[in-house]
């Protein structure tokens, strides 16, 4: 009894592969007809990610071995290295290959051979896909047809092989949509080899489709997989140094591989600090005092969200603005991400570019919120801050407020220090230079600067007052020195720029 349930173990499992690899089939066939659908009905979009195109052909061609060895057919696999990275929807990907494996089946007689090639073509910036077969070839004159929908092959070498024919037309509709090119090179009695050029990068997509947003509810936390990243993206870049006036970023990322990537990719314009969970990453914050925060949503100890409104409820630390990664797509988790107070919210899989456009969008939207309130506050009026996409807490606004109000009260002031505005707000003088750094953009030294230059503008505007008479009113004591940092902000001098909206100056004054 023993011996016979040894014997049977390995057909069991033999004839569970087989089981399994043919509902595996069925599940591709099903998969491939509803996409064929969307197709036809132009609704298919691309779910991007960055993916290992050597284990994707591997799985595949591993699918045919059983088939193969039955018609003593012999599958090659050739590959230059041990891992090809592209940007490309997976499942569709997985099914070009398939197909052309299947096609390549379909078409070598028995004893042939079939070879799956894959090259990287660094100096072309693109990725090569061969599958090679020694079978009947097509001629010359149906070459050009056999990408079209329903066209088959007059005989296929295997009756019980017949397919649809739709699989290569599947093939060029989706290598299409990844802005790649399929072609096919034959000789009827020698064989025929497909090649399917894809580029490399993720330019040519569009960042909505990178992006992804309408993919349904399912948790997507594998998107980026250990296996997509090359040993080389798992060695941080020592090869670089940021510019000396980087400004500094936190990821907050519990995925390594995930992590070492993104700096790899932000270190040439940023100074990057990690951190791999929330309660890390609050250390780093009060430590580091970042000017912009990258987090994921799922992490350990403490997510994203909780991390969030931490930061919004500690006025040393409220200001920073928070850009949100996160796997899943539920607009619920959008919905909560910006209730707590997120900036920012990137769906994974990304591209680096989108990430590089939104914290530059981020960091330029604060400067540009300094700009409305400076004008509108030197002009006396209190001004709302509002800029689209900024979240600026009540405690930060009404802060923000306080500012513009002592320095429109105190601009006359020559003697005007920073230590006095720090007093005012009753402040260190380093939370309130981070507060005014990330919230503007400038130093305190610089900010108030800036604002006697916007109000000097505002009373040349008027026409009543001298360019002398304007320097001391907005606390310069050399008029030389005022024309300058004028001509710095404005690109022009003082009298220069009452020149160019036909002003006279009130008093016939000479300035440096």
């Amino acid at each position: 009894m023993h011996g016979n349930t040894t014997s049977f173990r390995p057909a069991a499992r033999a004839a569970l592969t087989l089981a399994h690899r043919n509902a595996k089939r069925m599940l591709t066939l099903i998969n491939q007809l509803l996409d064929f659908r969307k197709i036809v009905k132009d609704k298919m979009e691309l779910k991007i990610s960055r993916v290992d195109l050597v284990p994707l052909v591997e799985d595949a061609i591993d699918d045919f071995r059983e088939l193969a060895a039955e018609r003593r057919i012999e599958l090659l696999f050739t590959v230059s290295r041990r891992s090809v990275l592209v940007w490309v929807d997976i499942e569709r990907m997985e099914s070009v290959v398939y197909n052309l494996l299947s096609n390549a089946l379909k078409f070598t007689p028995n004893g042939g051979r079939i070879e799956a090639i894959l090259s990287l073509r660094e100096e072309e910036e693109c990725v090569l896909l061969t599958v090679r077969d020694t079978g009947i070839g097509i001629p010359k004159d149906k070459q050009g047809m056999i990408f079209e929908r329903f066209a088959q092959a007059s005989r296929a070498v295997d009756s019980n092989m017949k397919g649809s024919g739709i699989g290569l037309s599947l093939c060029r509709d989706i290598v299409a949509l990844h802005h790649g090119e399929i072609s096919v090179e034959s000789r009827p009695g020698e064989g025929s080899a497909f090649t399917v050029k894809l580029c490399l990068g993720n330019a040519h997509f569009g960042m909505e489709q990178i992006d992804f947003s309408g993919a349904g509810t399912g948790d997507r936390r594998n998107d980026y997989m250990v296996s997509d990243f090359t040993p080389a993206d798992s060695q941080r870049r020592n090869d670089v140094q940021p510019p000396k006036d980087a400004q500094k970023i936190l990821l907050v990322e519990d995925n390594r591989e995930l992590r070492i990537f993104m700096y790899n990719s932000l270190i040439d314009t940023y100074h990057v600090v990690e951190a791999d969970d929330g309660v890390e990453a609050l250390e780093k914050i009060r430590s580091e005092m970042p000017d912009i925060v990258v987090t994921d949503l799922m992490m350990p100890r403490m997510d994203g969200i909780e991390l969030i409104d931490k930061v919004r409820h500690d006025f040393t630390m409220s200001h920073i603005p928070i850009v949100m990664l996160t796997a899943r797509h539920s607009p619920d988790d959008r919905v909560k991400a910006m209730e707590f107070g997120a900036d920012g919210y990137i769906t994974k899989p990304f591209s680096i570019e989108l990430l590089l456009a939104r914290i530059d969008n981020l960091l330029t939207q604060r400067r540009k919120l300094f700009e409305k309130f400076s004008s509108q506050s030197a002009r006396n009026k209190i001004a709302e801050l509002v800029v689209e996409d900024v979240v600026v807490t009540d405690r930060d606004e009404e802060f923000m407020k306080n500012v513009m109000a002592w320095l429109g009260e105190n601009v006359e002031n020559s003697e005007l220090t920073i230590d006095q505005l720090a007093s005012h707000l009753g402040l260190g003088r380093t939370t309130m230079y981070n507060k005014l750094k990330s919230l503007t953009g400038k130093s305190p030294v610089e900010l108030i600067k800036e604002y006697r230059i916007t109000k000097s503008k505002l009373l040349l505007r008027t026409g009543q007052f001298s360019v002398s008479e304007v320097a001391y009113k907005v606390g310069f004591s050399d008029p030389g020195y005022f024309s300058r940092c004028f001509r710095e902000q404005y690109h022009m001098s003082p009298a220069e720029y009452l020149k160019t909206h036909n002003l006279k100056e009130n008093q016939e004054t000479k300035t440096a």
